[in-house]
Formats: C-alpha cells, structure tokens, sequence
C-alpha cells in the first residue's frame, strides 16, 4: 500500500515560505543593529563634544579665576612690608639737638652731619652725663642685625594694649636710653608719651632688648646716648 503524504502537513511545500521569512527577520535585525550602532555613535560624538565644551568652558573659567587673582593683589603683609613703614617713620624722627652756646664753632658741622641720622643721637660719653654736651662718635651703636632686624623683632614681641585698642588710639613712643660700652641699655626712659598703657608697653618691650653693638669712638667703645619711635598701628 503506497503511503501518501498529506499536502497540509508537507512541510516541503512551505520550506521557501520559511526562508523568506527568515530572511526578512534577518535583514530587519541587521538594519536595527546598523541604526542602533549608528545612533550609538552619534550619541558618543555629541557626549565627546559636550565634554569637550564643558572642559573648555571650565578651563576659561579657572583661566578668568586667575587672571582675576592676578589682578585682586592682595595687601602685603609680611614683616618687611611692616618694617620698611616703620623705617619710614623712623627716617622722620627728630633727634634731641644741642645747644649751640654750648658747642665750639669747629664743632657745628660736625653736629649738623650727625643730625642726618634720624635713629641714633650720640650722648657725651665725658661729662658729667649731661645729654646738652654732645660730641661726634665715628661708629654709632647698632641692635644685632642693623635697624632693620631692630624693627622685626619689634614688631615679633610688642604687644598693642586692649585698652588702647578699645580706644582705638594710635601713634608713636618716642623712647631713649644709653647704650654703654659692653653694649647694655642703661638711663631708659619716655621723651615723648602716647597713653599710659602704650607706654607701659614701650619700656616692657625695650627692656626685653639683647645687647646691641656699642658705639664707637676713636678705636673704643663708649656710652652713646639713642633715641627710637615705638610705634603703635591698628
């Protein structure tokens, strides 16, 4: 008996229909993979781009930053700066001037030269320790480092009263004293006050000194009288 096949259950019949769909299933992956690739690689190009202007826009910003700080120089404030104001100060300092009955006549220039230096007055270092007889020294005497380092350590250990502060009081104690001739300050005292407490300051703060360099006067030390500002700033 010869076996006959069914035509609904032949699958031979629809092997072409299978394959075409197939295909089709195929070709439409393979275009959704293409567009998904491409809108993969559009979207990493505009991500490239955006981080690239923000990269740019940051670096202009810490560029503006910088120049601004450049330009916003803040106010100096090392001790210096302090110092050099200080100096100033100093340069305008009045020295205590002798009496020129007092003085022979071939001395005068010489006092004269002497009053250029503002810092230093030299004392007698013959008579009777009267401060109106005065003769020249060829060295004056000088703090451990010069004026300069004086002003430093001036400015490291004075201390502004509160009560000044409160005040807001300001300016300068004119000071002065003897340095003799191992390099010690004797005879300190106030020629020109500023307010109790500032004052107070002043000679805490001159005691505390370290012995400075004596002046000298024909090859030897002697006793030269000085005279500085304190100088009390807000």
């Amino acid at each position: 008996m010869e076996i006959k096949k069914n035509r609904n259950v032949d699958l031979d019949a629809h092997r072409w229909k299978f394959f075409l769909l197939s295909l089709i299933v195929v070709l439409a992956s393979f275009v959704a993979i293409l567009e998904y690739s491409s809108e993969e690689t559009t979207y990493d190009e505009e991500d490239e781009e955006l981080t690239e202007e923000l990269d740019l826009s940051l670096f202009k910003k810490e560029d503006d930053r910088i120049a601004l700080a450049v330009k916003e120089q803040p106010k100096p404030v090392s001790d210096e700066i302090k110092v050099e104001k200080k100096t100033d100060e100093l340069e305008q300092m009045d020295m205590p001037k002798p009496e020129s009955d007092d003085i022979p006549q071939d001395t005068k220039d010489e006092v004269k030269d002497e009053e250029k230096d503002p810092l230093l007055a030299p004392a007698d270092n013959a008579l009777d320790n009267n401060d109106k007889n005065f003769r020249i020294v060829s060295d004056l005497p000088q703090f451990p480092g010069g004026a300069v380092e004086m002003m430093k350590w001036l400015t490291a250990n004075l201390r502004y009263p509160s009560s000044a502060q409160r005040k807001k009081i300001e300016g300068k104690v004119m000071v002065q004293f003897i340095i003799d001739s191992s390099g010690d300050m004797t005879d300190l005292k106030i020629i020109k006050s500023l307010e109790a407490s500032c004052d107070r300051e002043a000679l805490r703060v001159m005691r505390m000194m370290p012995k400075w360099k004596p002046g000298i006067d024909n090859g030897q030390p002697c006793r030269t009288m000085v005279c500085i500002p304190i100088v009390f700033k807000l």
